[in-house]
């Protein structure tokens, strides 16, 4: 039996708690050295430590005293497929705004345990979505994807549409399913759907942004490591991008939201705060015109 399935048996029940998943990445949120690339640390014998991904970012948590609730109660974060990561942009946005974050696997697992057959736990999802659309939980930021699903599924009813709810759609272009899906043709009628979904409900509580694969210059090709920057800095876009339409339609105050943005390097916020904080100051965005600042990106 080897050592991952040693570990595995022994802590399986903390791992399957801590979500954790096996990893051969470098920590995204530390400035530690890396350990390797094959998931042992490089210090210890071969084969002896194991490293695990626990998820940070969409990890659950609730929302801070100060935030800047206007008449932006609640905001579900939907996508058509995982590869638009829109579980980051929902952590980044419930940061963002202080707000507190959950997400439909979260509450599936809880519910049913980790190690739940897939249909079921896509049936879990799919009720938690529906039931959080109708009666959504204020200050929290939800993060969803139907798998290439009807747009009827993403979105509550026009006639049962909460008053401050916002549904934040992350629209994945047709290179994301092109390169991340092999049988992408259901993906990319779906994205055309819910296109037209959109167009004709012509609601202002659903803000769409954009999000692409990215590539280097001239349409290079990015390494492994480069790929994962670039995708994590085109989400927490994306989650500016939503807070800046939200200030534009009138749902969020422009004083609280600066406030709640410089709360993110205070003294009781995570490292992922504090690394958005730094993030947001090289960007230019913690002035009165940070709104400004993000109509002229690309």
């Amino acid at each position: 039996m080897s050592s991952r399935t040693l570990s595995e048996t022994a802590l399986g029940k903390a791992l399957d708690n801590a979500h954790a998943v096996y990893s051969p990445n470098p920590p995204r949120w530390s400035d530690r050295q890396s350990i390797g690339t094959s998931g042992h640390d490089a210090s210890s014998p071969a084969g002896t430590v194991l490293r695990y991904s626990v998820p940070r970012l969409t990890a659950l948590f609730s929302p801070g005293i100060a935030t800047p609730l206007a008449t932006q109660g609640s905001v579900a974060v939907v996508s058509l497929s995982v590869h638009s990561w829109a579980m980051d942009t929902a952590g980044f946005l419930a940061r963002l705004l202080n707000y507190g974050f959950t997400s439909t696997r979260a509450l599936s697992t809880q519910t049913h345990g980790f190690n739940i057959d897939p249909r079921v736990s896509r049936a879990a999802r799919q009720n938690f979505h529906r039931s959080l659309l109708i009666h959504p939980e204020t200050s929290y930021v939800w993060g969803y994807f139907e798998v290439g699903g009807a747009p009827e599924a993403l979105f509550p009813p026009a006639d049962q549409w909460p008053n401050t709810l916002t549904c934040v759609w992350v629209r994945e272009s047709t290179a994301i399913f092109e390169k991340e899906i092999e049988k992408s043709a259901k993906y990319i009628d779906a994205l055309d759907k819910t296109n037209e979904y959109v167009d004709a409900e012509e609601n202002s509580r659903i803000i769409v942004v954009d999000v692409d694969y990215p590539t280097g210059d001239n349409s290079a090709m990015l390494s492994k490591n480069e790929l994962r920057s670039a995708q994590m800095e085109q989400v927490l876009r994306a989650a500016v991008k939503a807070v800046k339409i939200m200030m534009d339609r009138g749902f969020l105050d422009e004083a609280n939201t600066q406030a709640a943005f410089e709360l993110l390097n205070g003294d009781e916020r995570s490292e992922i705060a504090k690394q958005m904080y730094k993030w947001l100051t090289a960007e230019k965005l913690l002035h009165k015109d940070w709104r400004r600042t993000v109509a002229e990106w690309h």
